[in-house]
């Protein structure tokens, strides 16, 4: 009696999953009451706000003031690919970076470069870091 109880418990399970597996619904694109519901606009949602003024202020302001900054990098590392006295160390990562279009990431550089441009920006005004170190102490 328990072996056939298994084997209709069985055979009714293998009936249910090969239902599930063999039937054809349509895409997620493709499904009209899908489409009716919330209608995929990916392609055609113009950018946020904080994007466009990230964009703005990287070709406006951070290249601008940074181009001094990549010239000289360059010419750092063309010097210290033709200088003979430069230690052999040097010379690799100046010859790796200039043969290689894509270049290894270094954070190092990237700290230069924020430093480079927080001494060279134009500021617009006091900041609010100088605005309290103009305030007197209280207390002592």
């Amino acid at each position: 009696m328990i072996l056939v109880m298994k084997t209709l418990l069985i055979v009714t399970i293998l009936l249910i999953f090969s239902g599930c597996a063999s039937q054809n619904a349509p895409s997620p694109s493709q499904n009209d009451a899908l489409n009716r519901v919330s209608k995929s606009n990916a392609s055609t949602k113009k950018r946020g706000w904080m994007q466009e003024h990230l964009g703005s202020w990287l070709k406006e302001d951070w290249e601008k003031t940074t181009e001094e900054f990549e010239k000289k990098e360059k010419q750092k590392s063309t010097y210290i690919k033709t200088n003979k006295k430069a230690d052999p160390k040097e010379q690799e990562e100046a010859s790796k970076d200039s043969s290689t279009k894509e270049k290894s990431f270094s954070l190092q550089y990237y700290v230069n470069k924020i430093k480079y441009y927080n001494e060279h920006k134009k500021s617009s005004g006091p900041s609010h870091l100088e605005e309290l170190e103009k305030m007197p102490v209280i207390g002592n």
